[in-house]
């Protein structure tokens, strides 16, 4: 969310890198990681839920905006405190049903700001 450069870092995302905090953390304690807009947490903590149906890339699903209109499992993106390093990325995606639970997933509400 802040670009390519400078990579992740613990000073940036609350992930399972260096000293994990082996927990969910409050949203705004990692500064260094928001993005030029001011969003916070994109990445790390938990992993968020997506409108969209999941389903495997592929090249028909590729070119569709929005991916399958109906599925079993929602996208899930940003890695979470207790996930791979390699999936706390922006452009990760996996899925889970929606009536999914757990510690590392969240959501984040959306809108107008008036």
């Amino acid at each position: 969310p802040w670009g390519n450069e400078p990579g992740i870092d613990p000073s940036r995302a609350n992930y399972p890198g260096e000293n994990p905090v082996g927990h969910p953390t409050p949203v705004g304690l990692y500064p260094k990681g928001n993005t030029a807009e001011g969003l916070c947490d994109m990445l790390g903590n938990v992993y968020e839920w997506c409108g969209d149906w999941y389903s495997p890339y592929e090249a028909e699903t590729r070119l569709k905006v929005g991916g399958p209109s109906t599925g079993g499992s929602k996208v899930l993106r940003g890695g979470a405190w207790l996930s791979f390093p390699r999936n706390v990325r922006s452009s990760y995606r996996g899925g889970d049903e929606p009536s999914g639970r757990h510690s590392l997933i969240g959501l984040r509400c959306a809108g107008e700001l008036s």
